[in-house]
């Protein structure tokens, strides 16, 4: 079981770019790299790994995101469902139990469809009423789940607590790019296979020498458009099946500093500072993960402290409409 916890832990980080990229994390676990890779495939079969393989910025990629708040009518929420599926920029969707009862993100590449979209939804009367709420500054952004005893989902990770103002859209990633980068970014953005030789396979089904690609992912992890190469984990399979979105109303003049507060609490994944509307006067947002009700009390209470703020909102997640992760090149 320790086993298996080290690997989960490990394979939620970056995997090293190298001919034997997993070789690193075996030696890390202190195991062999056949134990290491056998218990990655273990973990995928159980369904504790949802994904392995790229985790990409959509913003370094050229896309528009944005968080939509939606008052949706509960007898069209399987309709709803339905035209979260539909839409390729939506990768996460939840019910959750607040007046404004629907939340997804939202990717896009311009900010006309994102106001497209929204007024369909309320001309198929699918929501009553939505709106956007974009990125102004984010605190934090670290979604690992311990697979320990800790209770800690997320990390005090190096970025934790540091700001990053929303800047336009776009940059210097691989999409658009040459037929070769969408090639490489089209594998990455999939399920890639748990096998010794990962990178060199990669460079034979894309037809360039393993050098060019390695070179590729230096070079799009320097420009912040790849993150990481690791697991995406079912985080109520390794524990963690209580979650909600925490929102605060704090002063402007203080928000950074409970932004960084916030940022630094280990059972927080998300934090943002976000443009809301009237009828949300709410604008810093954080994720919370817990093992149990109780550790998921306590976690708001110290989010609650960490922000000064009296005034909270608490959005518990009663439904999974959607959860993938994004598709840059079809």
């Amino acid at each position: 079981m320790k086993d298996r916890h080290r690997i989960l832990n490990l394979a939620q980080g970056d995997l090293p770019l190298r001919k034997r990229p997993f070789s690193a994390w075996a030696n890390e676990a202190g195991l062999s790299e056949e134990d290491l890779l056998r218990g990655l495939r273990a973990l995928k079969r159980d369904g504790v790994v949802r994904r392995f393989g790229g985790v990409f910025d959509a913003r370094a990629m050229g896309w528009i995101t944005t968080l939509v708040g939606a008052v949706a009518p509960r007898g069209r929420l399987d309709d709803l469902h339905v035209r979260m599926k539909e839409h390729p920029g939506v990768t996460h969707a939840y019910v959750r139990d607040h007046r404004i009862n629907v939340w997804f993100t939202l990717a896009v590449k311009t900010d006309g469809e994102i106001s497209a979209f929204l007024e369909a939804l309320r001309e198929e009367a699918l929501a009553d009423q939505a709106w956007s709420m974009p990125q102004k500054r984010r605190f934090k952004l670290d979604v690992r789940f311990d697979a320990g005893e800790s209770g800690a989902a997320g990390s005090p990770s190096p970025s934790a607590g540091e700001t990053k103002k929303r800047g336009p859209a776009g940059g210097s990633g691989p999409v658009p790019g040459s037929g070769i980068d969408r090639e490489l970014v089209r594998a990455l953005q999939g399920d890639l296979e748990f096998r010794p030789d990962l990178f060199q396979a990669l460079a034979e089904r894309i037809g360039i020498a393993l050098p060019d690609v390695l070179d590729r992912l230096q070079t799009w992890k320097e420009q912040k458009a790849l993150k990481r190469i690791g697991a995406v984990v079912r985080h109520r399979r390794v524990g963690f099946a209580h979650n909600a979105m925490v929102a605060a109303r704090v002063p402007a003049g203080r928000i950074e500093e409970a932004g960084r507060a916030v940022a630094r609490l280990p059972f927080v994944s998300h934090a943002y500072e976000r443009e809301t509307p009237p009828d949300f006067p709410f604008g810093l947002f954080a994720m919370v993960h817990a093992r149990s009700a109780e550790a998921l009390s306590e976690a708001v209470d110290a989010v609650k402290k960490a922000t000064g703020a009296d005034d909270l909102a608490v959005l518990q997640s009663v439904r999974e409409l959607k959860k993938e992760s994004m598709t840059f090149v079809p």
